[in-house]
């Protein structure tokens, strides 16, 4: 199994990412994708822009015919991280981000693998630690 990163920039794209469990990107590394763990980072505001891990997902299909600017997508199953105050994966303050976001030229680089990057670990353990507790039964 290979790990990949695709960055939304919510300024840019003035919205959040929608829902179920994808990506849209315009890199054709994605049609090799399935069977692979896909990590969703948003960043949101101006100064200081805040990047947030937003999903993480296991991809069981991909698109090859989206609309434009997007001509690939990337769906599956998994989960979108719980974004609640004092829990929010935040990254910026993690411990080689600021090294990882260099690597990406701040994430000009598009969907990009990070199988072999020392941040998997980081991405990896915040993804954990922020996935949805499951609803006790009734």
């Amino acid at each position: 199994m290979r790990y990949w990163v695709q960055y939304h920039n919510f300024e840019k794209l003035g919205q959040l990412p929608g829902d179920g469990c994808g990506i849209s990107t315009d890199k054709q590394e994605v049609l090799d994708t399935v069977g692979d763990t896909i990590f969703l980072i948003v960043g949101i505001s101006e100064n200081p822009r805040q990047y947030l891990l937003w999903e993480q997902f296991v991809c069981n299909e991909v698109l090859d015919d989206c609309p434009k600017p997007w001509r690939f997508a990337a769906l599956g199953e998994g989960w979108f991280l719980v974004q609640r105050r004092g829990r929010e994966p935040l990254l910026n303050m993690q411990p080689g981000f600021k090294e990882y976001l260099e690597y990406t030229g701040r994430f000009a680089r598009g969907c990009h693998e990070v199988t072999d990057h020392p941040f998997l670990e980081t991405l990896l353990q915040l993804s954990e630690k922020c996935k949805p507790r499951p609803k006790k039964p009734v």
